[in-house]
Order: C-alpha cells, then sequence, then structure tokens
C-alpha cells in the first residue's frame, strides 16, 4: 500500500468484553481506536441478555481500510450483538479493504451475532475473516450475509473480488472452515454449480446442545427451495447446524435468516424471540 493511501484509509479496532455480574449480563470492556464504537449497553430483554450495537460513523469500507472486531463473552453471559445497517463496501482503485471479526465464547456463555449483511458495490476489493472459538457448553446463534451490487443502482457485479473466510473452533478442534472468492464477471456467478444467478446469499450457525441430525432433517421440510430463494440444512458434526441460503432479493435473505433465527432462539437458547427494533429503522 502506498503512503498516500496508507494516510487516507481507516485503521479501527473494538474490543468487546461481555462477564456475568450476580443475574446481569454487562459490557465490561469496550475499548475502541478509529471509527468503530458501542455506543452504550441494551437491556430490551431484562437483565440476563446485553444487547450491543456496533456503529460504524463513516458508514462504509473504502479502499485500504482496515477493521478489526474483537469480542468475547465470559462464562455464563449472554450477549446480543448486531449493526444498525448494511455494511457497505465501497469501490476500489487497486487496494483491497479488510474486516478481521474474532469472537471467543467461553465455557456456559451465549453469543448472538446477528449483523445485518456486507453489501459489496460493483468494482469492490474486500477480504473478510469470521474466527470463532466456543469452550465447552458454549451456545452460538450467528450469521453472515452478503449482496453482490446494489440491484437498485443496475449494478449486475461485473468487476471487483471478495474473498470470504470463516473458521469454528470448538474447545481445541476446528469444526467447521471455509474459504470462499467471488471475481466479478466470473461465469460461476450465473452457473447452476455456482451462484445461479443469484446476488445475495448467507449462512447461518447455530452450535449448541440441541443441534442434532434429527432437527436437521425437520427444518429442511420447512426451508424454501425455489427460483428466487433456495436454502438447504446440514449437521456435519453433533452439536452444530449450518443452513445456507441463495436469493435473488437480499430482503428475502435478511427475512428468511430472521425468521430461522425465530425458529430456533427459544429451542436452543430457551430464551422468547423478539425482533430487534433497530432492524425496523
Amino acid at each position: 500500500m502506498n503512503a498516500a493511501l496508507a494516510n487516507a484509509a481507516w485503521q479501527a479496532q473494538l474490543e468487546l468484553g461481555f462477564a456475568l455480574d450476580g443475574t446481569r449480563s454487562v459490557l465490561r470492556r469496550n475499548r475502541h481506536f478509529g471509527p468503530l464504537t458501542v455506543q452504550k449497553a441494551l437491556y430490551p430483554e431484562g437483565r440476563g441478555i446485553c444487547h450491543a450495537l456496533i456503529v460504524h460513523p463513516p458508514a462504509g469500507i473504502a479502499e485500504g481500510d482496515r477493521l478489526e472486531i474483537d469480542i468475547r463473552v465470559e462464562a455464563l453471559a449472554h450477549a446480543v450483538v448486531s449493526t444498525p445497517s448494511a455494511t457497505r463496501w465501497y469501490k476500489s482503485a487497486a487496494a483491497y479493504a479488510s474486516q478481521d471479526i474474532s469472537l471467543v465464547v467461553n465455557a456456559g456463555a451465549t453469543l448472538e451475532w446477528l449483523p445485518q449483511e456486507n453489501l459489496f458495490f460493483e468494482n469492490a476489493r474486500a477480504n473478510q475473516r469470521l474466527v470463532i472459538h466456543a469452550e465447552e457448553g458454549a451456545r452460538i446463534l450467528a450469521w453472515d450475509a452478503y449482496t453482490l451490487g446494489r440491484s437498485a443502482r443496475g449494478e449486475a457485479w461485473q468487476g471487483g473480488s471478495v474473498r470470504l473466510a470463516s473458521e469454528l473452533h470448538r474447545q481445541d478442534a476446528m469444526i467447521f472452515t471455509e474459504r470462499g472468492a467471488i471475481a466479478g464477471g466470473d461465469s460461476l456467478l450465473e452457473a447452476a454449480p455456482g451462484l445461479f444467478g443469484m446476488r445475495s446469499g448467507a449462512t447461518f450457525l447455530a452450535l449448541a446442545k440441541g443441534c442434532t441430525s434429527a432437527l436437521a432433517e425437520e427444518l429442511a421440510r420447512e426451508l424454501p427451495y425455489g427460483p428466487d430463494l433456495v436454502a438447504g440444512v446440514s449437521a456435519p458434526v453433533d452439536g452444530l447446524l449450518l443452513v445456507r441460503i441463495l436469493g435473488r432479493d437480499s430482503q428475502h435473505v435478511r427475512g428468511l435468516l430472521h425468521s430461522t433465527w425465530a425458529r430456533l432462539r427459544p429451542l436452543l437458547l430457551g430464551v422468547g424471540f423478539a425482533p430487534l427494533r433497530i432492524w425496523a429503522c
């Protein structure tokens, strides 16, 4: 990266630590550098579940930007973390922008990681990496969603490059990993073995004791499989469910993520479902 670009690009880090204080889950650690922050802890569901919204005031990730998010949930605490809007990745002339997310969930703790989708503008160059470490008895509901191009602007994702990486570690073992690269104009964007013309997608991950192959089979009967929205579910190892989604419209993908969360949250976490107020804004 040249010196002029390095000076212009945003470098931002956010460290969040949630812990149990009596019967209350609290945001005990909240440190940030650069334009990435959580303003305050919220309690729309009562003292036991701490909600936090990650705010990125520049409203988008531009060429050369580097964002790092580190979240740790201590034993028995319960945190819900989301974002108020989609993460916009702007077009780049040359250099990649990056976002690295690390989630650590200690024994008996619960994390719901529910950010709104990544929106990759035409000609964006993006690297995103999500790494999750879960200790024994940790419970996690998390998703990662994306949309290629702004359809309202007529962007067909004919230029750009997106590199996506995800890892899930349970105790000392990696139980899921995935690497992907999406190039603008690639024939796989339209091909059946690729994205089949669908520009929005998501992965929903559930890690909990109740995640079984029987539950996966039950969910599979409820998921859509049509020309505009396709989804499937698997249980690759005991205690883990993966729901994969492709859609032609980001709103349909988002709606299926929300309904899947609503379906699994009471079942796996033992708490009621209430949609986040920020999603209605």
